[in-house]
Protein backbone atom coordinates (compact mmCIF):
# COMPACT_ATOMS: atom_id res chain seq x y z
CA UNK A 1 0.00 0.00 0.00
CA UNK A 2 1.36 3.58 -1.25
CA UNK A 3 1.84 6.07 1.76
CA UNK A 4 0.78 9.63 1.21
CA UNK A 5 1.47 12.39 3.13
CA UNK A 6 -1.38 15.46 3.09
CA UNK A 7 -0.31 18.99 4.26
CA UNK A 8 -2.82 21.46 5.26
CA UNK A 9 -2.72 25.11 6.38
CA UNK A 10 -5.03 25.04 9.55
CA UNK A 11 -7.39 27.82 11.56
CA UNK A 12 -5.67 26.26 15.01
CA UNK A 13 -7.89 28.35 16.93
CA UNK A 14 -11.06 26.91 15.57
CA UNK A 15 -9.52 23.67 15.71
CA UNK A 16 -8.31 23.26 19.18
CA UNK A 17 -11.62 25.38 20.46
CA UNK A 18 -13.92 22.46 18.33
CA UNK A 19 -12.44 19.79 20.78
CA UNK A 20 -15.36 19.88 23.60
CA UNK A 21 -17.29 22.54 22.05
CA UNK A 22 -20.56 20.99 22.14
CA UNK A 23 -21.95 22.23 19.40
CA UNK A 24 -24.39 20.22 16.98
CA UNK A 25 -24.42 22.28 14.49
CA UNK A 26 -20.53 22.05 13.74
CA UNK A 27 -20.96 18.70 14.23
CA UNK A 28 -23.74 17.91 11.45
CA UNK A 29 -21.75 20.61 9.30
CA UNK A 30 -18.80 17.67 9.19
CA UNK A 31 -21.07 14.74 8.94
CA UNK A 32 -22.72 16.22 6.36
CA UNK A 33 -19.42 17.04 4.42
CA UNK A 34 -18.31 13.18 5.39
CA UNK A 35 -21.28 11.82 4.32
CA UNK A 36 -20.08 8.79 1.95
CA UNK A 37 -16.98 8.69 4.00
CA UNK A 38 -19.22 8.00 7.19
CA UNK A 39 -21.60 5.87 5.46
CA UNK A 40 -19.09 3.86 4.00
CA UNK A 41 -17.92 2.79 7.52
CA UNK A 42 -21.19 2.30 8.74
CA UNK A 43 -21.76 -0.67 6.02
CA UNK A 44 -17.65 -1.89 7.00
CA UNK A 45 -19.34 -2.60 10.75
CA UNK A 46 -22.06 -4.03 8.99
CA UNK A 47 -19.90 -6.76 7.67
CA UNK A 48 -16.12 -6.68 9.72
CA UNK A 49 -16.63 -4.82 13.40
CA UNK A 50 -14.25 -5.85 15.64
CA UNK A 51 -15.34 -6.22 18.80
CA UNK A 52 -15.90 -3.00 20.50
CA UNK A 53 -14.79 -0.90 18.00
CA UNK A 54 -16.45 2.37 18.05
CA UNK A 55 -17.68 3.74 14.34
CA UNK A 56 -16.88 6.52 12.85
CA UNK A 57 -19.86 9.17 13.67
CA UNK A 58 -19.39 8.09 16.78
CA UNK A 59 -15.70 8.94 17.37
CA UNK A 60 -16.07 12.14 15.60
CA UNK A 61 -18.65 12.94 18.19
CA UNK A 62 -16.95 12.17 20.90
CA UNK A 63 -14.04 14.59 19.56
CA UNK A 64 -16.74 17.58 19.27
CA UNK A 65 -18.26 16.15 22.89
CA UNK A 66 -14.67 16.46 24.36
CA UNK A 67 -15.28 12.93 25.56
CA UNK A 68 -13.02 10.18 24.46
CA UNK A 69 -14.61 7.03 25.74
CA UNK A 70 -12.78 4.77 23.21
CA UNK A 71 -9.48 5.96 22.75
CA UNK A 72 -7.26 3.00 23.10
CA UNK A 73 -4.30 1.29 20.52
CA UNK A 74 -6.37 -0.56 18.72
CA UNK A 75 -9.20 1.85 17.43
CA UNK A 76 -6.49 4.93 16.72
CA UNK A 77 -7.36 4.69 13.26
CA UNK A 78 -11.20 6.02 13.95
CA UNK A 79 -9.61 9.06 15.93
CA UNK A 80 -7.14 9.40 13.14
CA UNK A 81 -10.07 9.52 10.35
CA UNK A 82 -12.29 12.08 12.70
CA UNK A 83 -9.56 14.61 13.27
CA UNK A 84 -8.81 14.31 9.60
CA UNK A 85 -12.27 15.59 8.93
CA UNK A 86 -12.12 18.52 12.10
CA UNK A 87 -8.43 19.69 9.75
CA UNK A 88 -10.70 19.52 6.65
CA UNK A 89 -13.02 21.74 7.72
CA UNK A 90 -11.02 24.23 9.29
CA UNK A 91 -8.58 24.32 6.67
CA UNK A 92 -7.02 23.96 3.16
CA UNK A 93 -4.73 21.29 1.52
CA UNK A 94 -1.41 22.80 0.52
CA UNK A 95 0.21 19.68 -0.98
CA UNK A 96 0.08 16.16 -1.14
CA UNK A 97 2.91 14.42 -1.38
CA UNK A 98 2.74 10.92 -2.82
CA UNK A 99 5.40 8.39 -1.20
CA UNK A 100 5.22 10.44 2.45
CA UNK A 101 7.67 11.95 3.69
CA UNK A 102 11.67 12.11 4.06
CA UNK A 103 13.64 8.75 4.68
CA UNK A 104 15.44 7.91 8.03
CA UNK A 105 18.78 9.40 6.24
CA UNK A 106 17.40 12.05 5.08
CA UNK A 107 15.38 12.89 8.07
CA UNK A 108 18.19 13.25 10.55
CA UNK A 109 20.12 15.69 7.62
CA UNK A 110 16.95 18.08 7.92
CA UNK A 111 17.27 19.63 11.05
CA UNK A 112 20.72 20.86 11.25
CA UNK A 113 20.11 22.67 7.48
CA UNK A 114 16.99 24.39 9.08
CA UNK A 115 18.79 25.61 12.43
CA UNK A 116 21.60 26.83 9.77
CA UNK A 117 19.24 28.74 8.46
CA UNK A 118 17.43 30.45 10.94
CA UNK A 119 14.95 27.96 12.64
CA UNK A 120 15.44 27.78 16.23
CA UNK A 121 18.12 25.40 17.79
CA UNK A 122 16.64 22.56 18.55
CA UNK A 123 13.82 22.61 16.10
CA UNK A 124 12.62 19.42 15.39
CA UNK A 125 11.08 18.15 11.89
CA UNK A 126 9.79 15.16 14.16
CA UNK A 127 7.27 17.40 15.62
CA UNK A 128 6.14 18.23 12.13
CA UNK A 129 5.81 15.40 10.55
CA UNK A 130 4.74 13.14 13.58
CA UNK A 131 4.51 15.23 16.59
CA UNK A 132 0.61 14.81 16.88
CA UNK A 133 -2.25 16.78 16.43
CA UNK A 134 -2.67 20.08 18.11
CA UNK A 135 -3.62 20.24 22.32
CA UNK A 136 -6.09 19.07 23.34
CA UNK A 137 -7.00 16.20 20.64
CA UNK A 138 -5.06 13.07 21.84
CA UNK A 139 -1.90 11.44 20.32
CA UNK A 140 -1.64 8.36 18.91
CA UNK A 141 1.23 6.23 16.71
CA UNK A 142 -0.29 5.26 13.81
CA UNK A 143 -1.35 6.81 10.83
CA UNK A 144 1.46 9.69 12.24
CA UNK A 145 0.15 13.38 12.38
CA UNK A 146 2.39 15.93 13.00
CA UNK A 147 1.65 20.38 13.33
CA UNK A 148 2.99 23.37 13.81
CA UNK A 149 1.58 26.35 15.11
CA UNK A 150 0.78 29.55 13.62
CA UNK A 151 2.55 31.51 16.13
CA UNK A 152 6.09 29.16 16.27
CA UNK A 153 5.73 30.15 12.39
CA UNK A 154 6.01 33.41 12.50
CA UNK A 155 8.90 33.35 15.24
CA UNK A 156 11.02 31.06 12.47
CA UNK A 157 9.73 33.34 9.36
CA UNK A 158 11.11 36.53 11.18
CA UNK A 159 14.24 35.20 11.83
CA UNK A 160 14.86 33.05 8.53
CA UNK A 161 17.97 33.77 7.05
CA UNK A 162 19.02 33.65 3.19
CA UNK A 163 18.88 30.23 1.57
CA UNK A 164 22.26 28.90 1.02
CA UNK A 165 22.32 24.64 0.01
CA UNK A 166 25.33 25.13 -1.68
CA UNK A 167 26.82 21.65 -0.85
CA UNK A 168 23.89 20.41 0.99
CA UNK A 169 22.41 16.40 0.61
CA UNK A 170 19.91 17.36 -1.75
CA UNK A 171 16.94 15.59 -0.52
CA UNK A 172 17.56 17.58 2.42
CA UNK A 173 17.83 20.46 0.70
CA UNK A 174 14.82 19.76 -1.05
CA UNK A 175 12.81 18.89 1.81
CA UNK A 176 13.55 21.81 3.64
CA UNK A 177 12.65 24.30 0.90
CA UNK A 178 9.50 22.16 0.77
CA UNK A 179 9.01 23.17 4.82
CA UNK A 180 9.67 26.77 4.35
CA UNK A 181 6.98 26.78 1.49
CA UNK A 182 3.94 25.35 3.63
CA UNK A 183 4.99 28.06 6.24
CA UNK A 184 4.79 30.55 3.96
CA UNK A 185 1.63 29.63 2.76
CA UNK A 186 0.25 29.01 6.45
CA UNK A 187 1.83 32.59 7.19
CA UNK A 188 -0.31 34.31 4.92
CA UNK A 189 -3.38 34.10 6.85
CA UNK A 190 -1.61 33.50 10.72
CA UNK A 191 -3.08 29.72 10.01
CA UNK A 192 -0.90 26.49 11.60
CA UNK A 193 -0.21 23.29 9.81
CA UNK A 194 -1.03 20.25 9.98
CA UNK A 195 0.65 17.12 8.63
CA UNK A 196 -1.63 13.98 8.37
CA UNK A 197 0.02 10.42 6.71
CA UNK A 198 -1.72 7.99 4.61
Amino acid sequence: MSTSLSVYAVDFAKLQHAFGCKDVDLLRAIQDENADQLEEDERRFDEEKAEGEPELRAVLSELVQGELLHFEADYEHQYHFAIVMLVEHFGALIEMVEGGGPSGGTARMIDPLLVKHGFPPGFSSLQLFEGGPPQPYPKFSQPAVGHLGPAEIRIILSGLKPIDIMGADKAAAAWMLRIISWMRVAATEDKGLVLVWS
